[in-house]
């Protein structure tokens, strides 16, 4: 009976011991030193100017295109002027020095209040980076270098970069494209710089480059043949990525940087324009003595003989003769020509399509919709021009059917610049072939009197010349004005979220993923050139007119951020979400979540997990009671 007391009083004192320990946490013991010994290493995501970054002097970028320098999908990484007319620098890690002063800089609540932040704003983070900074004092002034322990944890990777610079991109004159960068190139890894390494055969030099001007979408890096400089001739032995997952180099490489050969005009390489079914055509070639040349028409190697070459079994269209010097000292070189027809396949048939014309092949009247590339719509003194083919194409005329549209959501702006288009005088363009001209409102096509040659139209003002490349459809005017045709007055506007919004908050694309009880705002940024706060006529959700203390409206185009009291009052669930501005409307997505609704497993854990302090002592301790109860009890047991 005594024994069995005993033994209950001993599994009671067990028990009490057990779920004291459970109760307090493991570092309960610690001693509170937080007062007298902070962290030595403090961590900041601070606006660095690109000179500072790379430590030589860079120039900021300047982009005519402004949807660009605020597409973070572009240019993350990095940061712009409110306007977005500029990219100023970097924004990166940075790890602060003692005796560094931030008190002169900008402190802002967020990671995305950077993307359009000024030079050297910063925000606090909690976690150490792969990359980062060193900021150091340097007599009052902030000094950056890259620490040599980040510099030697760099890694080396080998994507795919090819031979020879390509020269015949459309955004610089020198392009580097990777492949296989999907490796180390992830789709969160933001680019904060990039070197190449090499130089002409008797010089070494290295170069920096910037977002949009030199780096484009992470796996695209080039520069103008100004930048590149002492390069031209020479080689790139070696390429560096700077990242937000570390250094990565790219070694063992060997890509040529041939010299550029200007032939707009035709001085070079000229290939003249040739009615179907001809033999031949003359060709000109005033290439460098140095340049041994090796010819391709369309991709295939053919030979210029006597000065000409085989033009029987071309198409009617645009076709291309390329030069490439075999040792790759010169770049590629390229002579446009067309092969034209006087025969037209083609006709209005009174009710909105173009139709095949009688005694013609179904392969005639293809060829002719095939080669289609703009549309011209004349209404009164009023003229525009509309490319249907390549990108940022209006698809006003279904390539395949020959069917038009001037009704549907897909050709608004055809809409907004001719509300009426029941007197319309309409010209279709097609490559080689005479333009087809015809009035909306008449069952009979116009009888076509051009007097040019065929193939070429003097209105349009851009089909290809003989050494000059066919305009190409996404390229942008060098002087930075409209294209002939365009509209600059904004229509269809784009919105993102990505870089807008904190870590409480998913943003992709156009949606924001709002979590009520985490997230504490969902910002959206509305893209136009030229748009303004002032822009804003209203906002509208599901489709409802809201009130303007509802949201806050700052520049850069226009961002519009939801204040939380508003949005925590929505119904859990998908909203759509409309900008409506002066120039145009933008559309959104709002996706609102209670906190209820998500993994309570995930939750709990992160939420009752003690924070690590890296001290241990309380659980020795601990351990150390646990195990004297134990022996306490087991030598009573002995004793009873």
């Amino acid at each position: 009976m005594k024994t069995h007391y005993l033994k209950s009083k001993i599994f009671a004192l067990a028990t009490m011991v057990f779920m004291i320990l459970a109760l307090v946490p493991m570092n309960a013991m610690a001693d509170d030193t937080s007062s007298n010994n902070a962290p030595s290493e403090k961590y900041i995501m601070m606006n660095v100017p690109y000179s500072d970054f790379y430590g030589q002097k860079i120039d900021s970028v300047t982009s005519a295109t402004k949807k660009k320098t605020m597409n973070e999908k572009i240019v993350g990484g990095s940061y712009h002027t409110p306007d977005g007319s500029q990219i100023l620098g970097v924004t990166c890690p940075v790890k602060v020095g003692e005796g560094v002063d931030l008190s002169n800089y900008k402190k802002v609540d967020s990671e995305a209040d950077l993307f359009a932040g000024d030079n050297y704003s910063y925000v606090e983070i909690s976690e150490t980076p792969k990359f980062y900074l060193e900021a150091t004092n340097a007599d009052g002034a902030i000094k950056f270098s890259i620490p040599e322990a980040v510099k030697k944890s760099a890694k080396q990777v080998n994507p795919e970069v090819g031979e020879i610079a390509i020269t015949d991109d459309r955004h610089v004159d020198y392009a580097i494209k990777l492949k296989n960068y999907e490796t180390f190139l992830h789709e969160n890894t933001k680019v904060y710089g990039v070197t190449i390494e090499g130089g002409g055969y008797s010089s070494k030099q290295i170069r920096h480059l910037a977002q949009i001007r030199n780096i484009y979408k992470k796996y695209q890096i080039g520069a103008s043949k100004e930048e590149m400089g002492k390069f031209i001739g020479g080689v790139v032995t070696k390429i560096t990525y700077y990242t937000s997952d570390g250094i990565y180099e790219i070694s063992n490489i060997r890509i040529s940087i041939p010299k550029l050969i200007d032939n707009k005009a035709g001085e070079a390489l000229k290939v003249d324009n040739v009615p179907y079914g001809t033999g031949s055509t003359p060709v000109t070639v005033n290439l460098p003595d140095r340049y041994i040349g090796e010819y391709f028409l369309d991709g295939n190697k053919v030979n210029i003989d006597n000065g000409r070459i085989v033009t029987s079994d071309l198409s009617v269209g645009v076709h291309k003769l390329t030069a490439k010097d075999r040792f790759k000292e010169y770049a590629n070189v390229d002579a446009y020509f067309t092969v034209t027809t006087d025969k037209m396949p083609a006709k209005y048939d009174g009710k909105k399509s173009i139709v095949k014309e009688e005694n013609f092949t179904d392969e005639d009247f293809a060829g002719y919709l095939n080669n289609v590339t703009k549309m011209q719509i004349k209404v009164g003194d009023k003229t525009e021009t509309y490319k249907v083919s390549g990108k940022h194409s209006i698809p006003i005329i279904d390539k395949k059917t020959g069917s038009l549209d001037f009704e549907s959501d897909k050709v608004a702006k055809v809409k907004t610049d001719f509300p009426d288009l029941s007197d319309a005088e309409i010209t279709v363009l097609s490559d080689g072939y005479k333009d087809l001209k015809f009035n909306l409102k008449t069952e009979t096509p116009k009888e076509n009197n051009n007097t040019q040659e065929p193939g070429e139209n003097n209105e349009s003002g851009d089909k290809p010349t003989t050494g000059d490349k066919p305009s190409d459809e996404g390229k942008p005017d060098p002087s930075g004005k409209p294209h002939a045709g365009s509209n600059p007055e904004i229509r269809e506007l784009n919105v993102i979220t990505e870089g807008q919004n904190d870590d409480k908050t998913i943003a992709k694309d156009n949606a924001v993923i709002y979590v009520i009880g985490e997230s504490t705002k969902a910002t959206f940024r509305i893209l136009g050139d030229e748009l303004k706060v002032e822009d804003l006529k209203g906002v509208l959700v599901d489709g409802q007119l809201i009130n303007k203390t509802n949201y806050d409206v700052r520049q850069g185009s226009i961002i519009v951020t939801f204040k939380k009291s508003y949005v925590d009052s929505l119904k859990p669930g998908k909203h759509d979400i409309t900008f409506d501005t002066k120039k145009g409307t933008a559309k959104a997505e709002l996706v609102v979540k209670d906190k209820a609704q998500l993994n309570v497993t995930t939750n709990s854990n992160s939420e009752n997990t003690p924070a690590n302090t890296g001290d241990t002592s309380g659980f020795a301790i601990y351990t150390l009671i646990t195990l004297a109860a134990i022996g306490g009890l087991y030598k009573t047991l002995r004793k009873n």
